[in-house]
């Protein structure tokens, strides 16, 4: 490997031995949607509690200052937090069952798929797969 670049929160194994490390914000210090992995059917809002401590950016911040040094920051990054967020969220699936920037904001969470989906019988071999179309 001719370059080794991380963004990590913590001095991680791969972290000690690349050529950069990026300082990754932890999940309190920055705003996001989260709900992406296994066993949760529900989307939450994240909201920034306290600004990032030190040199470390959050992973859009980081993408956007990336994308600027390579000459492309203006065309596909130049959005704020929120604008990212309602472009991430601008799907069929997520305007079909109403999960929106502003309805997430006032709920703080919303189901998009049913419990019932998620979990399955494991004393019949049945194993769950979530498929989120966000």
């Amino acid at each position: 490997v001719e370059l080794h670049v991380v963004a990590d929160s913590v001095m991680s194994g791969s972290a000690r031995f690349a050529d950069y490390v990026f300082p990754v914000a932890q999940f309190f210090e920055k705003t996001d949607v989260v709900g992406r992995y296994l066993w949760n059917p529900y989307a939450m809002y994240q909201e920034k509690a306290t600004e990032p401590l030190y040199e470390c950016k959050s992973d859009f911040d980081i993408q956007k200052m990336l994308a600027k040094a390579m000459g492309v920051g203006e065309s596909y990054w130049d959005m704020t937090d929120d604008e990212y967020l309602e472009l991430w969220l601008d799907t069929d699936m997520a305007r079909s069952i109403g999960i929106t920037l502003d309805a997430l904001k006032e709920k703080k969470s919303l189901k998009y798929i049913s419990t019932d989906y998620v979990h399955g019988d494991y004393e019949k071999g049945e194993f769950p797969f979530v498929h989120l179309g966000l």
